[in-house]
């Protein structure tokens, strides 16, 4: 559970780094996607080859720390309106509940199947060694 912490912190701490005011904005997104894609790719690398995780250990793990950057987000983003004077909205505080899940899903599914593509690769060289 560390490295999930760990990446799940990096996610959100990209999210915030990457939104602050710049002139080229739609540069600083596509970038904060690309280092989100690496680091997601990496996790799952780590889950497979470092720590010897399933498929679905893997996924899980993906998913709780994409979970977990979503949420700590849309806390920021509640707590960025409460400093600027604006009363909660309800909204904000759905989106707390809700980024999670709508992010962790897809998460799941892409994580899964990218460590089932890796472990089946990993099967068949091993039986392909003399």
């Amino acid at each position: 559970m560390p490295a999930t912490l760990l990446v799940g912190a990096s996610y959100a701490i990209m999210g915030k780094l990457f939104t602050l005011p710049t002139a080229n904005v739609l540069a600083w997104r596509r970038g904060a996607w690309v280092a989100s894609a690496v680091v997601f790719a990496g996790h799952i690398a780590f889950e497979h080859f470092k720590r010897r995780s399933s498929a679905r250990a893997t996924a899980t793990h993906a998913a709780i720390a994409v979970a977990i950057a979503a949420a700590a987000l849309a806390l920021a983003a509640t707590l960025q309106d409460l400093a600027g004077g604006h009363p909660v909205r309800p909204v904000m505080l759905l989106a707390i509940v809700l980024w999670p899940v709508l992010l962790a899903i897809p998460a799941f599914v892409v994580a899964f199947a990218a460590s089932a593509v890796l472990a089946r690769l990993s099967s068949n060289s091993a039986h392909s060694l003399p």
